[in-house]
């Protein structure tokens, strides 16, 4: 799932980037070049953080992936502790 959205926001913001738009801001794009390694960085703090430290949207687009995003993680947390609760049960 991280992979996948890693790779996602680094395609729209790409392709955005070269139409002299941007989905996403970086808080330290004005020191270093965005690299891919960025966007995955992104979309891994969303496994440990219900925010993304270092990335922001500035489309709706993106403010929409973003909360699907955590949407997802947080599916699967339920459904991993949904199913180490019934295995402890017994079931």
């Amino acid at each position: 799932v991280t992979l996948n959205f890693g790779w996602l926001y680094w395609r729209l913001d790409s392709s955005a980037r070269s139409a002299g738009r941007r989905h996403i801001r970086f808080e330290n794009e004005a020191e270093d070049p965005v690299s891919i390694f960025d966007y995955f960085h992104a979309s891994s703090m969303a496994l440990h953080q219900f925010e993304p430290k270092g990335a922001s949207p500035t489309s709706r687009l993106m403010k929409t992936l973003f909360m699907l995003h955590g949407a997802v993680m947080l599916d699967l947390v339920a459904l991993t502790l949904s199913r180490a609760i019934a295995l402890a049960s017994g079931g």
